[in-house]
């Protein structure tokens, strides 16, 4: 539960990530409501998950899983039901080729997207508990991968671990900030054991579990960098 996060809005790709597109053959799914909702999930399961407590979509971005702010989901079924038109193009049976014609059109209707939409919360894989989310406390999640802090070892972004959470910068770890060091320097006055143990506590504030039972308070006279560092 890393405590750092950029909500920025996020437009999804008009289409599927490689080798998640649906190519379903005509018939494959229903005329119905749920058979609407079964291809959107067929389309995007790997993409989508929703909270029923939160009562909210959740998206992934090839980072993270993001919290859909933008109804993005709803331009995802709108794409789904365009699917089906191809999918009666491909059609070599007349009689199934014009019903599903007739079907697409007909699913084009708010109240058929919307059902769509609502069907597939309950689908099998997409419902996703908040406990289950940024549950490992040790992973931090960076723009070019997943660190865990316990090995400082960075890997890459898993969709598998359901983070939501990024810092949206780069983690190198050859990395150096001369005005960091020079700010906990002034900061500390000086004081090299001081500016070490406040780099510790800083580090220790990207874990999420508090493993010591402690608060930190910094106070010194005005001007000592105390705001700029928090």
């Amino acid at each position: 539960k890393s405590n750092v996060s950029t909500d920025e809005e996020w437009v999804p790709p008009e289409e599927p990530e490689t080798g998640t597109r649906v190519a379903a053959f005509p018939g494959a799914f229903r005329q119905t409501d749920l058979g609407n909702a079964e291809r959107l999930v067929a389309r995007y399961r790997d993409r989508i998950r929703y909270c029923p407590q939160r009562r909210k979509w959740l998206l992934w971005d090839r980072t993270r899983w993001r919290w859909d702010e933008s109804l993005a989901i709803e331009r995802m079924a709108q794409r789904t039901v365009r699917e089906i038109y191809r999918e009666a193009a491909d059609c070599d049976d007349d009689k199934l080729r014009k019903a599903l014609f007739g079907w697409a059109i007909k699913s084009e209707q708010a109240k058929m997207l919307k059902s769509m939409v609502g069907l597939a919360q309950s689908q099998d894989g997409v419902t996703v508990q908040p406990a289950e989310l940024d549950a490992d406390p040790w992973l931090l999640n960076v723009a070019n991968g997943t660190i865990d802090l316990r090995s400082a070892m960075l890997g890459p972004h898993d969709r598998q671990q359901l983070i939501t959470r990024t810092t949206g910068v780069e983690y190198d770890p050859q990395a150096t900030s001369e005005l960091w060091t020079r700010v906990l320097s002034e900061a500390c006055g000086g004081d090299q054991e001081l500016a070490t143990y406040l780099q510790r506590v800083v580090g220790y504030s990207l874990i999420g579990r508090p493993l010591e039972r402690a608060l930190f308070f910094l106070f010194g006279p005005p001007g000592t960098a105390k705001s700029t560092i928090i």
